[in-house]
């Protein structure tokens, strides 16, 4: 089931705590400060941080059960903390669902964000726009990340992204371009407030 995962294939939605317990793996929360886990021994313990807000810990331990998945393929220390990531999204945010998603609310970031009520926005919309035929850019006060579906080559800028982010950010609430882009502010928890402008990956071309 977990190298199932591990190559993006889930079904559905996943139960973290479910899934271990099917394959035998013990959850134990408790990583040593500053690392979100590790796991050991024979038999086979995950230990996870438990500290932060329940969707933080989440994230915690798909970390760390993806770094296991990376063991169950054969994929050598050390793992591509990128590539792990992709499988922990995967994780939390299957490809099946998240398309059943966009398709139900379309590319609307609050409704989108809360379809996964226990999986921090940001994260919804990376796996959202990487599956799903989107672009996503998040932008937390100068920081700006880009994620898009590996067929889609967005521009450098899109011309409205200034224009929707600016207003978001003066005006605290959502803005549409009449392309069909939007920006939306959203807050992951225990983190900085930021801004998601989403839209469908032909709106960007």
């Amino acid at each position: 089931h977990l190298l199932a995962i591990a190559r993006l294939d889930a079904p559905d939605r996943v139960a973290l705590d479910a899934l271990a317990r099917t394959l035998g793996v013990e959850l134990a929360p408790g990583a040593p400060p500053g690392c979100s886990g590790s796991f050991e021994g024979n038999p086979l313990r995950v230990r996870y941080s438990d500290r932060g807000p329940p969707a933080v810990v989440a994230a915690n331990l798909a970390h760390e059960l993806a770094h296991l998945a990376a063991e169950i393929a054969g994929v050598g220390h050390p793992h591509d903390e990128e590539d792990i990531e992709a499988i922990a999204l995967a994780l939390q945010v299957p490809r099946a669902a998240v398309q059943r998603a966009v398709r139900a609310v379309g590319w609307e970031g609050e409704r989108l964000a809360a379809c996964f009520p226990d999986v921090a926005p940001s994260r919804v919309y990376a796996r959202a726009a990487r599956v799903a035929g989107g672009v996503a850019v998040l932008r937390t006060g100068a920081l700006r990340a880009v994620v898009s579906d590996e067929w889609i080559d967005p521009p450098p800028v899109l011309p409205c992204e200034r224009r929707l982010v600016a207003s978001v950010r003066a005006t605290g609430r959502s803005c549409v371009d009449a392309s069909g882009v939007g920006a939306w502010p959203y807050v992951d928890p225990g983190a900085r407030a930021g801004v998601v402008v989403l839209g469908a990956g032909y709106a960007w071309q």
